[in-house]
């Protein structure tokens, strides 16, 4: 306590320490168990203006250690708060990793409980907002720390501020049964204790109420009335043992237990083996107690019980920890590790430092998105959208100016600058950081550099037109040796960006005898299978970076083999590889054709599919067909045509809604089986 003192005397000559100030630091050492540095740092952190604050004055005075508690106290203070109700899960984490030493996060804790105790001081306007905050936010922070009492002592603030009336009901019935209650809580231990002292077992045990919060919560649950809930009281037996006998010593008081009440096998809670990821550790039981009733008793160790009142703080009293568990992967998890490893010396504080492969950008509104660690600026331009991320020179972090490279911190505020004149490059590959962002660069490159061919490709029409020579085969093969290409695309391509010098090619077409002309003869089975990833375009329904659509001469689904062609003015069209116009458009256009594929897990992208069906024309074949048709959940029908065939058979053209290749394939075999129908295909 001395070092509190001196920190006291240090901090009065800077500025007055407020009541405030005093009363969250009380909080922080009697029901929080922090040490001293965090004791300092929330009197200076709480008596200072944050526009006065110095992180180098207070390093002078106070040590490192705590300037740099206050350092992080006043990043989370700065955190744009508005729309945090929109993104939680992530504006908690980011709580979380900003903090940087996990005692912040205490620290922050602490300051929300005694607004609460203090609420009705509040400014009217002031009181809503805290309540809400602490209800959507910090309560949920306490629960996954651990800290029960903590976040039982927030529910109870929050009922009585939201619903005063229910609150004085439920603690008046309370009250007016406490003799009663506490008669039966006398007469239900006694036995235990008997059996436990014969065991030689040093322990305590305590009758509680349950919280109010608890009981209304279970109220509203059940639908029940307040004299309708039976366990309005738990028992706990609290075991003081040493740690590494505790589990067993659990499991034994268990069985004394349950010699005398009958267990209800249903309502057995062992978090000994399993302990929570915020280091709870109990045994739960449902016993049958006198006169019938069902009584919960937890049964615990001493540090089992400072933990489960005090979180993971309580760690700070023992220098014993429990085992790091390995099934805690998310950052709560994290916490818990870096703690149970750390130590109690200033040397090894250090080690309670938190580390994350996340971080948390916020948007100019205010959203909040959620990246990976070492992000850069053109990672969230991609992240907003791609065609922002093509356009993207720079943007403005934290109001200042900053290159597309800058790599991102924590908690930054960014804004995107863009410019119409930029274009993706290969070079972004390097800057980037997220393999989504990658992909999306090259699907820009790609059909930028299929824009350029087109470009390209009409400049040299136009070249040899000018210059009377025919627009062959064996001059554009002869081009694409001069300049060692290896498509016909890349040729195209470098006349189309201007790498390739036009005036150059009589030069180099100096056989102007040779008229024969070779035809571009590609099969539909060049387009691989299994082509590499640089060369396909994957095709999803969410796909934002390429303005694209689907043929209508084929219809394609997910599930079918697919290419793209590259047309001028509509962006891609995705073509079945089996599409009547497949022949003439590979004849034609080869270096439009761009190798595709579905994207994994696309299922839905509803299309107009034709079912041409051949069968043998019976009475009620029509009512056969559509029964089959309409049990199809997930399917649709346009229209139904029904024509005579030769010999007495009929020809059936059915137009559905198909999602996609497995449900037609479902929908051909179920005709299929319908009597006298002998054939069923899709319409190419």
């Amino acid at each position: 306590m001395k070092e509190l003192q001196k920190a006291r005397i240090a901090l009065e000559k800077i500025t007055n320490i407020s009541k405030e100030a005093t009363e969250i630091s009380e909080i922080i050492s009697s029901e929080m168990n922090l040490d001293i540095d965090s004791q300092i740092a929330t009197l200076i952190y709480k008596s200072i203006p944050i526009k006065d604050v110095e992180i180098s004055q207070i390093s002078e005075l106070f040590g490192s250690e705590i300037a740099s508690l206050i350092e992080n106290l006043l990043k989370i203070a700065k955190i744009p708060q508005k729309r945090y109700k929109n993104h939680l899960e992530n504006y908690i984490k980011l709580l979380l990793t900003l903090s940087g030493d996990v005692r912040v996060i205490f620290i922050i804790l602490a300051e929300q409980v005694w607004n609460m105790r203090n609420i009705e001081s509040f400014p009217p306007e002031d009181k809503e907002i805290i309540a809400k905050k602490v209800e959507l936010l910090y309560a949920k922070i306490a629960h996954r720390l651990g800290f029960y009492k903590i976040k039982t002592e927030m529910d109870e603030l929050m009922m009585k501020h939201f619903n005063y009336d229910v609150y004085i009901s439920i603690a008046n019935k309370l009250n007016a049964k406490v003799r009663e209650r506490e008669a039966y809580i006398s007469n239900f231990i006694s036995p235990i204790n008997k059996q436990l002292s014969k065991k030689g077992y040093k322990f305590t045990i305590k009758g509680r109420p349950k919280s109010i919060s608890s009981i209304w919560k279970k109220m509203q649950r059940q639908g029940a009335k307040f004299e309708e809930v039976y366990d309005l009281f738990a028992i706990r037996v609290i075991i003081d043992i040493e740690q590494e006998k505790e589990n067993d010593a659990c499991w034994d008081v268990f069985s004394q237990i349950t010699e005398q009440y009958k267990s209800h096998p249903k309502r057995l809670r062992d978090w000994l083996s399993n302990p929570k990821e915020n280091g709870y550790k109990s045994l739960h039981a449902t016993v049958l107690g006198p006169e019938e009733k069902w009584i919960e008793v937890q049964i615990r160790s001493q540090l089992m019980d400072d933990t489960a009142e005090s979180g993971l703080a309580a760690h700070w009293k023992y220098k014993a920890y429990a085992k790091k568990s390995t099934n805690n992967e998310d950052i709560f998890g994290k916490i818990k590790n870096a703690l149970e490893n750390s130590a109690e010396d200033k040397a090894d504080k250090e080690k309670k430092k938190l580390y994350s492969d996340e971080i948390f950008i916020f948007t100019p509104n205010g959203d909040l998105k959620k990246m990976s660690n070492g992000s850069t600026v053109l990672d969230f331009a991609f992240l907003i959208h791609s065609k922002i991320g093509g356009k993207c020179i720079g943007a403005r972090v934290n109001n200042k100016y900053c290159s597309y490279k800058q790599i991102l911190n924590n908690g930054d505020s960014v804004k995107i600058v863009v410019s119409k004149r930029q274009k993706p490059k290969l070079e972004w590959l390097k800057v980037a950081n997220n393999q989504r962002t990658k992909r999306k660069i090259k699907q820009l490159i790609k059909l930028q550099e299929y824009k350029q061919a087109l470009v390209g490709k009409d400049i040299l029409k136009r070249k040899f037109k000018r210059l009377n020579i025919k627009f062959t085969d064996n001059y554009l093969i002869e081009l694409e040796n001069h300049y060692n290409c290896k498509t016909r695309t890349e040729l195209f391509q470098k006349y189309g960006d201007g790498t390739y010098d036009i005036k150059n090619i009589k030069s180099i077409l100096f056989k102007e005898d040779e008229k024969s002309e070779i035809n571009d003869i590609v099969d539909i089975d060049t387009l691989q299978e299994k082509p590499s990833s640089d060369d396909v375009l994957y095709i999803d329904k969410n796909l934002d970076a390429i303005e694209y659509a689907r043929a209508k001469c084929c219809n394609p689904i997910p599930g079918d083999n697919i290419y793209a062609f590259v047309s001028v003015g509509r962006g891609v069209i995705i073509h079945r590889k089996n599409c009547p116009n497949t022949e003439n458009i590979l004849l034609k256009y080869p270096y439009r054709v761009i190798n595709a594929k579905w994207k994994a897990g696309i299922i839905d992208f509803s299309s107009p599919i034709t079912i041409m069906i051949l069968g043998k024309d019976r009475l009620g074949i029509a009512s056969s067909i559509t029964d089959i048709i309409s049990n199809e959940s997930q399917i649709k029908m346009k229209s139904l045509n029904i024509k005579e065939a030769k010999n007495d058979n009929f020809v059936a053209y059915i137009s559905v809604i198909i999602n996609n290749k497995k449900q037609l394939n479902s929908l051909i075999n179920r005709l299929l089986k319908i009597e006298d129908v002998f054939k069923v295909s899709r319409m190419k």
